[in-house]
């Protein structure tokens, strides 16, 4: 092969690597790691070429150097390629795992607000009943036993109707079963007086009872439901014990 044939085959290989080391710098933001290795190489290239001129190095050995360097190149090339994509994959799943923790901070922060604002409203219309004026009608058949009539007397002091309310009793550990009285609606200020009887039951069976719960169970004007119980204890006669009201769906408050 003659020196021309041997220099288009050596400026054909420079110009090869000079564009993959090109890439490798835009890459790696013109680093001076970068800069060393293109001078590196070009003079492994200066190199070839002068040795084969001095006829230390054939032209086949010349072709197979070139090579060997090329492949070494590509991989180089393959590597600092696969580094950047890993890096740019890890900044963009850091980047997405942030804008995730920041909107579930924003979906908990909406929450905290709506559930405030919902509490605030539900403050404005909630209905307040208590259970006053109670009277029990017992038989005296035996100690403890259960009263067979309940006369209770409701009032709504809050600041909205209690919707769908519903009174009834329940005996020591539900033993006893009374009758239910359903009201659709208790504005705010009204009172009603109503009277529950104990279920009739199939036998004779002396139940013995040490308090009975008078329950009413109502909806605000926001659809949550709320529970009233008043605690009436047999002692020498039924004495009123703890009264609490409980939110049935999302929490307790107790009065």
């Amino acid at each position: 092969m003659t020196g021309f044939g041997l220099f288009l085959i050596i400026l054909t290989a420079v110009i090869v690597i000079l564009y993959f080391v090109f890439q490798i710098w835009k890459v790696r933001k013109r680093s001076k790691t970068t800069f060393a290795s293109l001078m590196v190489y070009l003079a492994l290239f200066i190199g070839l070429a002068i040795l084969h001129e001095l006829g230390a190095l054939t032209t086949y050995e010349v072709i197979y150097l070139i090579a060997i360097i090329s492949l070494v190149l590509v991989t180089a090339i393959y590597a600092v390629k696969t580094e950047e994509i890993a890096k740019a994959t890890e900044r963009q799943a850091s980047e997405i795992k942030k804008q995730a923790d920041a909107s579930l901070k924003m979906a908990e922060e909406m929450r905290e607000q709506t559930k405030t604002l919902k509490e605030t409203v539900s403050l404005s219309v909630r209905p307040s009943i208590s259970l006053i004026d109670f009277n029990m009608k017992e038989d005296h058949s035996y100690p403890f036993a259960p009263p067979h009539e309940i006369t209770v007397a409701i009032h709504n002091k809050g600041k909205g109707p209690a919707r769908n309310l519903t009174f009834t009793c329940e005996g020591q550990g539900k033993t006893v079963e009374y009758t239910a009285i359903e009201l659709p609606s208790l504005d705010v200020g009204d009172q009603k007086q109503f009277s529950i009887s104990r279920a009739t039951t199939a036998n004779n069976e002396e139940i013995r009872i040490a308090y009975v719960l008078l329950i009413a169970t109502y909806n605000d004007e926001l659809g949550d439901t709320w529970r009233a119980t008043l605690e009436i204890n047999k002692n020498e006669k039924w004495e009123a014990g703890e009264f609490r009201v409980e939110r049935l769906f999302g929490g307790n408050q107790n009065d």
